[in-house]
């Protein structure tokens, strides 16, 4: 698996998209952004540009791998959603992290089906501890 700095650059942008009081604020300045709304417009123009499928002209047709997954019991503001949806161009799935082995298979299926069937695992056997939690 290889990582882009875009994809990397990824997390805490998402992380700060979800986040509010003092750790949103903290995010921000270190990110050296003014607003959410502002890193939800950068990556809006640049996740699809980066991201396009130029292998009709001969170019390269980049697979970005970009989801969230959220313990069941955790709920998610319709706002964050519409974010991750449209700016990240990512999907949010709730999944129960009480059975390890299910949410790998889980975490794993969507991002072969989310990558038009890509052979890729995220975590394999074993990797996913009891409580994973972000």
């Amino acid at each position: 698996m290889v990582y882009s700095p875009l994809s990397i650059q990824i997390v805490p942008w998402l992380s700060t998209a979800g986040s509010k009081g003092s750790t949103k604020k903290q995010l921000l300045s270190f990110l050296k952004f003014k607003s959410v709304d502002q890193l939800s417009s950068l990556a809006s123009h640049l996740i699809p540009l980066v991201f396009a499928d130029g292998s009709a002209r001969g170019g390269p047709c980049l697979c970005f791998a970009n989801g969230l997954w959220v313990n069941k019991s955790f709920p998610i503001k319709p706002s964050f959603k519409d974010d991750v949806d449209t700016a990240y161009k990512a999907g949010i799935k709730h999944v129960s992290f009480q059975n390890t082995e299910k949410a790998r298979r889980e975490v794993n299926y969507g991002q072969k089906r989310r990558r038009k069937a890509l052979s890729l695992r995220l975590f394999l056997l074993g990797q996913l501890k009891r409580r994973p939690c972000l």
